[in-house]
């Protein structure tokens, strides 16, 4: 009897105990949270059953719910109803106030030499890149309007593994000249990879992850024309609200303009971090093959210099890459 009452006194302490570290850890988050910093919180959730989860991710109910996001009018919708449109396709709610979002997307983790930028010269061209900050992405108050993945007045550096991507996904026209940025990789780079299909395992899931990843990859690749903007509402608020790359470098997606090739778009405070200008190039579209007559190096002061294609080819063996010498 003495035990069983010395066992329900400890039992005691300890849920009082329990209850005093749950108070103090609410009241240090709240200190937290007024500081402005980050708060982690720890949920648990009982996740359903295989036949539950194919029940809710069937293809055909997959398919419905995305009828649903394409019949909303993306010029007046407020961003809470994309949310809830994609949350439908996309997450599952175990219970009652938990959402969980099915996680088909995979790491990318790029190394190799090089990352490629190409950026209109719009009838400007030595001024337009003449000093360091021009070979990197624009400031924010040019950016006007949205694109895949940044807002209005927010700049984010998109740029392309191979030369062949980078000039296609800017639509270079015939006689436009452009600069072409080559970035040496210092350190690898991480991205989300959206719409990725390589990690997924041929099980009972497989439909429904695949459906799940097409759909993510056809916002990615939406072929949004000028003027209609708006459009890239739902691939922005995709990669910020559902795949925000947090401790990564950026986003790695399906390439819209060449088909098999990924696009990424870097954090740019992260992406000078781990990448540095080797030169740039100055090229024109001609006859639909890309010439380029001059060749910018940074100097120690961070200016560019600007030279031709042979002395070029003199400072930089690594050139004879891009020309026939």
């Amino acid at each position: 009897m003495q035990n069983l009452s010395r066992n329900s006194r400890e039992n005691r302490e300890k849920k009082k105990q329990q209850k005093q570290n749950k108070r103090k850890r609410q009241k240090d988050n709240l200190k937290k949270l007024q500081r402005g910093e980050t708060v982690t919180i720890t949920m648990r959730a009982k996740m359903p059953k295989p036949n539950e989860y194919k029940s809710i991710f069937d293809p055909k109910v997959i398919e419905d719910k995305i009828k649903i996001l394409n019949n909303l009018d993306l010029r007046v919708v407020n961003d809470s109803e994309i949310i809830s449109a994609v949350s439908e396709v996309i997450s599952f709610q175990p219970q009652p106030g938990i959402r969980i979002t099915s996680m088909c997307v995979g790491t990318r983790n790029i190394k190799g030499n090089y990352l490629y930028r190409v950026r209109a010269c719009n009838g400007n061209c030595v001024a337009s890149m003449a000093k360091h900050g021009d070979a990197w992405n624009p400031p924010p108050h040019v950016i006007t309007r949205k694109g895949r993945l940044n807002s209005e007045n927010e700049s984010l550096l998109y740029v392309a593994e191979n030369i062949e991507t980078a000039i296609k996904e800017v639509k270079v026209k015939e006689e436009e000249c452009f600069w072409l940025t080559v970035y040496n990789i210092e350190n690898e780079i991480s991205t989300v990879n959206i719409g990725d299909r390589t990690f997924f395992e041929q099980d009972d899931y497989y439909p429904i992850h695949v459906k799940i990843a097409d759909f993510l990859r056809n916002e990615f690749t939406r072929d949004v024309k000028p003027g209609k903007e708006y459009e890239y509402r739902i691939s922005n608020l995709i990669s910020k609200f559902f795949y925000p790359i947090r401790e990564l470098d950026g986003w790695s997606y399906p390439s819209v303009a060449y088909f098999g090739q990924y696009s990424l778009c870097l954090d740019p405070i992260k992406a000078k971090e781990k990448l540095s200008v080797a030169f740039v190039m100055h090229c024109a579209m001609q006859n639909n093959e890309v010439t380029c007559d001059e060749v910018a190096f940074l100097n120690e002061e961070g200016n560019f210099e600007h030279v031709t294609v042979d002395e070029a080819l003199t400072r930089d063996e690594r050139l004879r890459e891009y020309f026939k010498a």
